[in-house]
């Protein structure tokens, strides 16, 4: 039995799935020997549960929490760069031997299928012979700030649309100059919720920030009130239930999954991807192939090979929706026939959400699709960026300001306040 102990009760046995991991438990152990896993929680952030797995070993300690511990306990600077080279040491092959031992052979779609016959929609067919790994981002709870540091370690997990909390439909902005994000309440106008940020992202998974520069991703929960889940990757997508990240060199797709605070791998390299109500997607390496992602990690059914690398394509309630990279037409997919039907001319881009599909014609015209081929109703003009929420759609105007489509009066109010862009999330 370990016998390093911190005030209040012991610290119990080691608990880590590897010696790597006992290791780093006892590391942590000793730095943090005259705190309670309460006044850590409260100094660190992140919750006594976790420092309690931080210090049995069950968990691998964020790096840049151990940095920070590292910091705070050793004020000689010479010291300290030793330290934390030790401690760098000792986490890194923690985590190494974590991933490998948890890794399990996944087989993930194929790079370039053909449709199997008789079938609709085609079927699963391996993309890559990949072994899955999991690895996961422990959740870093953050005051008013998007901006956070530290990579990702600890466990993976599934979860499904029931264990996801319910999350509220809502409008978010960012302010011209990135400083700051804010939520429309139609009661007391903007509020501020957070920021800087470059980027929001909305969706019924929830509304997610990336801090400037730096790339990290923010989950939000309440008004100054963000969680750190990692960094940004090559793309991002907003589902029903999940965020998906594509990896900086395309080479794997992810989904964070909120009740386990961890990234879970799902999928080797793709080149875009598309997530909505109706499902998540990807397309295949080569741009053209279009993937369903079925819920769980390897397991994907291909549906065409039709799409171009530089196409739109958005997942809406019921279906998917394709415009070309040289907007000549909208087409919506047709999952019993299996094939692209033409609903729309020429466009310049389209949005869709709870509220239905829009496009922006080549003139700048904002239309409203009606559910036939060819069918729109024109509802007025574009705007420098548009966001469709789950019973309206939203616009930001050349000078900044924002506005809403009231269909039930079929006008137009503006909304105080400017923005540089603008998202909707959406009820779960």
């Amino acid at each position: 039995m370990d016998t390093t102990k911190g005030p209040g009760r012991p610290q119990g046995d080691l608990k880590g799935a590897t010696a790597a991991a006992n290791e780093l438990a006892v590391f942590v152990r000793q730095l943090t020997k005259d705190q309670t896993v309460r006044q850590l929680a409260v100094r660190y952030m992140g919750g006594r549960t976790a420092w309690s797995l931080y210090r049995s070993g069950a968990q691998v300690i964020p790096l840049h929490l151990l940095e920070q511990v590292v910091k705070d306990r050793v004020p000689d600077q010479a010291g300290r760069e030793l330290l934390l080279t030790r401690a760098r040491s000792l986490h890194r092959r923690a985590a190494a031997e974590r991933v490998e031992e948890r890794a399990e052979p996944v087989a993930l779609p194929p790079l370039s299928p053909q449709p199997p016959p008789g079938r609709l929609g085609g079927r699963f067919r391996p993309w890559l012979t990949h072994t899955v790994a999991v690895v996961s981002a422990v959740a870093v709870t953050l005051s008013v700030t998007l901006v956070a540091t530290g990579p990702e370690s600890g466990s993976a997990g599934r979860s499904s649309a029931s264990d996801a909390p319910r999350v509220a439909a809502m409008l978010a902005l960012i302010t011209p100059s990135g400083d700051a994000v804010r939520s429309w309440n139609p009661i007391s106008g903007w509020v501020d919720i957070g920021g800087p940020a470059a980027e929001v992202h909305g969706g019924a998974a929830g509304l997610f920030g990336v801090a400037p520069g730096v790339g990290h991703i923010a989950q939000y929960h309440s008004p100054g009130n963000w969680t750190y889940i990692g960094e940004r990757g090559a793309e991002l997508a907003v589902g029903r239930d999940h965020l998906y990240r594509l990896a900086p060199d395309r080479a794997a797709v992810w989904a964070w999954v909120e009740h386990t605070n961890s990234w879970l791998l799902i999928g080797a390299a793709a080149r875009h991807l598309y997530a909505g109500r109706v499902g998540m997607f990807a397309s295949g390496p080569n741009g053209h192939d279009l993937f369903r992602y079925e819920g769980s990690p390897g397991n994907w059914t291909w549906i065409t090979d039709t799409l171009d690398p530089e196409d739109t394509v958005l997942v809406g309630e019921e279906s998917l929706y394709r415009l070309p990279a040289d907007g000549s037409a909208v087409w919506e997919w047709d999952f019993p026939r299996a094939t692209w039907t033409r609903i729309g001319g020429a466009a310049r881009s389209i949005h869709v959400g709870g509220a239905g599909l829009f496009m922006v014609d080549r003139t700048g015209g904002l239309h409203s699709y009606q559910g036939e081929p060819d069918a729109w109703t024109r509802i007025g003009e574009g705007g420098a960026d548009i966001a469709v929420g789950p019973d309206r759609v939203y616009r930001v105007m050349p000078e900044g300001a924002v506005a809403q489509w009231l269909p039930d009066t079929s006008t137009w109010e503006e909304l105080d306040g400017l923005a540089g862009a603008i998202t909707a999330t959406d009820d779960r």
